[in-house]
């Protein structure tokens, strides 16, 4: 026979703090859905705009050229404003992290008593009836008996696993951690189709001008706004976009661990210069 002196109040209090943790993280996915749902209205348009020009033309590479400009120039914003999130994120990340390593510790003495062997929880004190001592009168002087459980040995382990309520939290954690991939995913994606759509315009570009070099170095450009004003020719101008856009490509493969890990591994080269 063993007696059990158990406070409940850490575990609630773990489990508040579990669905608070899965309530903000879902938070975070919505805002990250919402504004990656804008973004893609905003390209879609770009798009269709894009179908009106003659393909493989220079008003095609042009306008292709400044969408590619301003995705970039979108997805450094969104970055930037993101910052307060990733705050947000590492703050749920640490009480996860101690959320978890107190469930381990709990499923270790879970482990122990099936093992029946001693266990340190301040909140879960187990009393062997023989630490009881009584007086003449058969009173308890050294615990109070009106505030012990008592059990059969065999039966503490389970009791122990269900005051710590370790399916629940288990289930919640498992939440938790779905919740982080399902960000990491949408942040991930969303620099990878960047990429992606970066670096299929520099082949595109390359073969154009490589194609058509003569003709277009022997065409000039002018700016919209003062046709009097001469630039360059076509060539070097769709050339200077090209590396605009190759330094905005590099620096997006930064921001995706994919192209240091094996996430989204891409087949297609980086664009090399002309």
């Amino acid at each position: 026979m063993v007696y059990a002196l158990c406070n409940k109040e850490m575990t609630e209090d773990a489990i508040e703090q579990s669905y608070q943790v899965l309530s903000s993280l879902q938070c975070i996915v919505i805002d990250l859905l919402a504004e990656q749902a804008q973004s893609n209205r905003a390209v879609r348009k770009r798009k269709y705009r894009l179908r009106k020009k003659p393909v493989n033309s220079f008003e095609y590479f042009l306008s292709k050229s400044i969408m590619c400009l301003d995705m970039a120039n979108n997805f450094h914003e969104w970055n930037r404003k993101s910052r307060a999130m990733f705050g947000l994120l590492m703050q749920n990340m640490d009480i996860y992290n101690r959320l978890r390593k107190e469930l381990e510790r709990i499923m270790y003495n879970v482990d122990q008593l099936d093992d029946e062997e001693m266990i340190y929880d301040k909140n879960f004190i187990i009393i062997p009836e023989s630490d009881l001592i009584y007086d003449e009168n058969g009173e308890c002087v050294n615990a109070d008996i009106t505030q012990l459980l008592e059990f059969e040995e065999y039966e503490i382990s389970e009791f122990y696993n269900w005051v710590h309520k370790v399916s629940e939290r288990e289930g919640l954690l498992i939440g938790i951690e779905a919740k982080f991939n399902e960000i990491q995913d949408i942040f991930f994606k969303r620099c990878f189709s960047l990429y992606r759509e970066l670096n299929d315009y520099c082949k595109k570009l390359r073969q154009y001008l490589c194609s058509n070099k003569h003709n277009l170095k022997s065409c000039k450009f002018y700016r919209e706004i003062n046709l009097a004003q001469y630039v360059c020719c076509k060539y070097h101008f769709l050339k200077r976009l090209l590396e605009r856009v190759g330094e905005e490509e590099k620096h997006i493969a930064k921001y995706d661990a994919a192209f240091k890990g094996n996430r989204w591994r891409s087949s297609d080269d980086k664009c090399s210069s002309l």
